[in-house]
Order: C-alpha cells, then sequence, then structure tokens
C-alpha cells in the first residue's frame, strides 16, 4: 500500500507542478507584454522630446524673425518719413526694444556679479581686487544695456540724435 500511497502523492505533486507551472507561464507572458509596452513608450517618449526640441527651435528662429521685421517696418516708416504716429494710427503697434532674451541675460549675469561681489567682498584684500574686476564689468554689461535702451528711445521718438 506504500507504494501506491507513494504513486498517489506523486501523481498530485505533479498536478500541482503543472498548475504553478502554467501560471508562472501565464505570468511570463504578462510581463513581457508590459516590458514590450514600456519600450514602445519609450521609443515614443524619444520621438516626442525630439519634436519638442526641434519646436522650441522653430519657435526661437521665428521669435528672432518676428523681432527682426518688427525693427524693420519700423526703420522702413522712419525712414519714409511716417514716424511712430503713423504706425499706431495704421493699428500696427511697433514698440522696438531690448530683446527678451538679451534683457534675461543680462538679469542673471547681474545677480550672477552681485553675488560673486558679496561674496568676495568678504574674503580681504584677493577678494578686493577680484570684486574690482566683477564691478568692472557689471559696469560694462550697464553701459551696453543703457546704450541699446537710448538707441530704441531715439528710433521711437522719430530718429537718432546724438
Amino acid at each position: 500500500m506504500t507504494e501506491l500511497e507513494n504513486y498517489e502523492a506523486l501523481k498530485a505533486e505533479n498536478v500541482r507542478l503543472r498548475r504553478t507551472l502554467l501560471v508562472v507561464v501565464a505570468e511570463r507572458k504578462k510581463m513581457a507584454s508590459q516590458i514590450t509596452g514600456v519600450q514602445n513608450l519609450g521609443l515614443q517618449l524619444q520621438k516626442k522630446e525630439q519634436e519638442v526640441k526641434s519646436l522650441l527651435e522653430k519657435n526661437e528662429r521665428l521669435e528672432g524673425s518676428l523681432a527682426r521685421a518688427e525693427n524693420r517696418i519700423t526703420q522702413l516708416s522712419l525712414l519714409a518719413g511716417n514716424g511712430p504716429q503713423a504706425l499706431a494710427s495704421q493699428g500696427a503697434i511697433v514698440t522696438p526694444g531690448v530683446s527678451k532674451k538679451v534683457l534675461e541675460a543680462l538679469t542673471r549675469e547681474n545677480t550672477k556679479l552681485r553675488q560673486a561681489l558679496d561674496h568676495l567682498t568678504n574674503k580681504g584684500p584677493s577678494g578686493v581686487d577680484l570684486a574690482v574686476v566683477c564691478i568692472k564689468k557689471f559696469a560694462f554689461l550697464v553701459i551696453i544695456f543703457l546704450y541699446k535702451a537710448y538707441i530704441c528711445l531715439c528710433i521711437k521718438d522719430g530718429g537718432l540724435s546724438y
């Protein structure tokens, strides 16, 4: 009887292992399909990132073209003798000015220089020498900004006057 009991126990164990194997195979197939889905999503993400990058570059180019076109319209209008008043009466309000990128870059540089100046003035004589260099660089940036603003104001007023 023990052999028969052993045989029945082995048969039951075999059935249990087959069921476990079927469950594991089903889980493996499910995981394989999930991996395929994740890989597809990764590829789609890369494509979209490239698309976003190209659209951002295109946006920058178009903003630059728009700024150049607005400035050119203003210059041609001024050369034609129309002046800024004629542009405003036509409904086209063109205000030449410092570009947003230049202003942001100057603001960032100004902040960096201020932080460097605050940090360096606490360092002693060598820090003071570096602070002087930073102050000169900051002054130069301010002069450039003011010059561009002056040019824009002169264009708005109808011509450059030196």
